[in-house]
């Protein structure tokens, strides 16, 4: 097999992998729940749900040295099947004790191996056209989009595919340290060079380990499909912030395409980085915080003040997605925190009533704690900073301690 062939292989691999943990399984699950909102918010709700259930079950079971191909399924799958059938209220019991019944009679002969086949068959055959119908209303909902889709994914190949089918290398200089890192992730070593904010480091293990490719495969071929999500989640972000429906896809594609004139200003892109893997996640935040004031607002205007509400959703959304930036990289929270202070701005004649204050602020803190409580818990357990740690404190006046 040809290295080209290789790449490409691993490489659709990966991506299958990627959007089916982080895309494709929290959309099973809690399409019930979501479906009011538009395709693009409900994108960004799945893939922060999933990148955030995944890195931090990562980080859980490495600091309880349980983390292998197994336990990683196995608390993956069992959890998104159990929140499937409380969400959608589905019979387990009854299906338990009445498939119970039809190997009972299949055993004492009152019932055929056909029948039987029949009626899981049949069984299998309403969850498909249950699929199938949520398809054909997703494909209703963006088929105009397709046009643009094809567009925006042809600009993407045309600027990445010779990196992706020709380079061979890791593309940074520093990559082989963060190899370290994941291989120690590997052997249950959770910050073996030192506390580090590890959000990529825990993704591409996991897929590493899932998907039984290496490590230094995952980190060579994972810049694609970063710099993708990167323009995935822009795309969405204008799409559910802009009143036009089409100009957020001039806006994506140009960002792609600029780099065929600039270069330079992409050349970061094309290694797998954590400060880049976080930026992913800045403007999900954002999203979700802007979202949040626009359902706030409705839900007083019709006297709705109670904790479960749409509004304490999409905070919970953006106290992950903030979280993510600080699990990813420290220069990615700086930036997100930089553009929340601007929302707080436009929105400070609201921020500073008691029906928004509490909330926000709560969400705030959560979002830096869900961060922070890993480090915090190896950082006692008697794990030093990782070298970088000090001098990103140093920087906000921190003095350097032991």
């Amino acid at each position: 097999m040809s290295m080209e062939m290789l790449n490409t292989l691993q490489f659709v691999e990966l991506l299958c992998g990627y959007l089916g943990c982080t895309v494709l399984l929290p959309a099973l699950v809690f399409y019930r729940k979501v479906k009011a909102f538009p395709a693009a918010g409900r994108f960004l709700i799945y893939f922060t749900i999933g990148n955030f259930y995944i890195i931090n079950l990562v980080q859980v079971l490495e600091l309880a040295y349980l983390s292998c191909r197994g336990t990683l399924l196995l608390f993956t799958l069992v959890p998104a099947g159990v929140a499937a059938v409380r969400i959608y209220q589905i019979p387990v019991g009854a299906y338990g004790r009445k498939l119970v019944q039809e190997l009972r009679h299949f055993v004492l002969r009152e019932m055929g191996f056909r029948s039987f086949v029949h009626h899981r068959l049949r069984e299998a055959k309403r969850f498909l056209c249950f699929i199938g119908r949520q398809l054909v209303r997703l494909l209703k909902e963006v088929w105009p989009d397709l046009v643009f889709l094809a567009v925006f994914l042809g600009v993407l190949w045309k600027v990445c595919w010779p990196g992706i089918l020709n380079n061979w290398g890791f593309g940074a200089s520093d990559l082989p340290v963060h190899n370290y890192w994941i291989n120690g992730l590997i052997d249950n070593k959770l910050y073996i060079a030192g506390i580090y904010p590890m959000g990529m480091h825990c993704m591409l293990y996991y897929l590493s380990t899932v998907l039984c490719i290496p490590a230094y495969a995952v980190l060579r071929l994972f810049w694609l499909i970063q710099y993708s999500m990167i323009a995935a989640v822009l795309l969405a972000f204008l799409k559910g912030c802009c009143k036009s429906r089409f100009l957020p896809w001039l806006g994506v594609t140009g960002f792609v395409g600029l780099n065929c004139f600039n270069g330079i200003t992409y050349s970061r892109f094309g290694a797998t980085l954590p400060q880049e893997f976080g930026m992913i996640f800045i403007l999900p935040s954002l999203y979700f915080v802007v979202s949040f004031f626009r359902a706030r607002e409705a839900e007083l205007r019709v006297g709705v003040n109670r904790i479960r509400c749409t509004s304490t959703w999409l905070l919970l959304g953006f106290a992950m997605s903030f979280s993510l930036t600080l699990s990813s990289h420290f220069y990615s929270t700086m930036a997100a925190g930089i553009l929340c202070l601007g929302i707080v701005v436009g929105y400070g004649y609201w921020i500073w009533r008691k029906e928004y204050l509490g909330r926000i602020l709560l969400a705030g803190i959560l979002s830096v704690l869900m961060a922070i409580l890993p480090m915090a818990i190896a950082f006692l357990t008697g794990k030093n900073l990782e070298g970088s740690m000090y001098w990103a404190m140093s920087l906000i006046g921190l003095r350097e301690y032991t």
